[in-house]
């Protein structure tokens, strides 16, 4: 059995693999090193399959259906998507000047994928990049005093829908009426406020760390850096906090207790992401596939076409990732 080549690298972080034989199958190729492809997934929290070609949706989502299960779909979205294929999406609609914080997928959600799959169809002309940051290394090196209050207050996170900057409701939530909305807000244990014709606030409270169901490793989980009001367009958020209108930006984080995350704070968590950052180039071809609970990822701003599409599998919920403090 051909074994998987490793490409070598100044970091662990991707494990960057390319085929061994020309000719192979990335499945065939998955489906023949599983195990010792689990094993690296799990060490090192994102491998770059390199060389095998590029892949259209349908191709994609039989992949990931062979080597991980079941594809999830996307409900309790933060970003504009589109539906490319069956059960996979663009990775995000968010203008290409944008730049997008690291976070660890839906994990302001009450489920999440354990492994998400990103495939480089057209890379951009320039920039673009997906940084990576391993969140074991983040959760050991938060301020251990801001740490523990994340620890025993989680985060808040309060979202607006409506009219306006952001989506609506039913892009959010991939709904079509007000009772399904409201249906799928008590089973996510969330809770929902109309605040006008078509607009709806939800606000939802959710564990900062988490510990790897497979692993056993505390990690840093949560969307707080998104999320944050600071992460906002500087001119939407002063206006409306000039207003008084804190609660209705269209995202806002606070702990869980309702207090205020200061900026400072913020911009520590930020600095520790960014301390543990590594970025590649894409080249088209290639797939990327992240461990979400061990690493998070973002978006850099591009220039020129990009098309890179998603798919998500192994669902995880909290009940599952049962919460712990990170190891001092």
């Amino acid at each position: 059995m051909n074994r998987p080549t490793v490409r070598p690298s100044t970091t662990s972080l991707p494990l960057i693999v390319v085929p061994h034989l020309g000719g192979e199958s990335i499945s065939e190729y998955i489906s023949q090193h599983r195990e010792e492809i689990d094993g690296a997934l799990m060490k090192h929290g994102a491998i770059l399959f390199r060389g095998f070609g590029v892949m259209g949706p349908p191709q994609l989502a039989e992949m990931v259906q062979h080597v991980s299960g079941p594809l999830m779909d996307y409900r309790d979205r933060a970003t504009k998507r589109s539906k490319v294929g069956d059960q996979v999406f663009t990775s995000t609609e968010a203008p290409s000047h944008f730049h997008i914080q690291l976070h660890n997928e839906n994990s302001f959600a009450p489920e999440w994928p354990l492994r998400v799959f990103f495939h480089c169809i057209i890379a951009a002309e320039s920039g673009g990049r997906t940084p990576l940051s391993d969140v074991r290394k983040v959760c050991r090196d938060i301020d251990p005093v801001l740490r523990q209050r994340f620890e025993e207050h989680g985060v808040l996170y309060i979202r607006n829908f409506g009219t306006g900057p952001g989506m609506t409701w039913r892009e959010g939530f991939q709904v079509a009426t007000e009772a399904e909305l409201e249906r799928y807000c008590r089973q996510a244990d969330m809770e929902l406020e109309w605040t006008g014709t078509d607009r709806v606030r939800t606000l939802q409270k959710r564990p900062a760390v988490a510990v790897h169901p497979r692993t056993g490793e505390p990690v840093w989980f949560n969307h707080v850096a998104v999320l944050h009001a600071s992460a906002l367009d500087t001119a939407l958020r002063d206006l409306l906090v000039r207003q008084n209108r804190e609660r209705s930006l269209p995202h806002h984080a606070f702990f869980g207790d309702g207090s205020p995350i200061e900026n400072s704070e913020i911009d520590h968590i930020r600095e520790v992401l960014n301390r543990h950052t590594v970025k590649f180039d894409w080249e088209e071809g290639d797939m990327l596939v992240v461990d979400n609970m061990l690493v998070a990822h973002g978006r850099e701003p591009f220039k020129g076409k990009r098309k890179v599409i998603v798919a998500m599998s192994e669902p995880t919920n909290w009940r599952e990732s049962n919460r712990d403090r990170c190891a001092a």
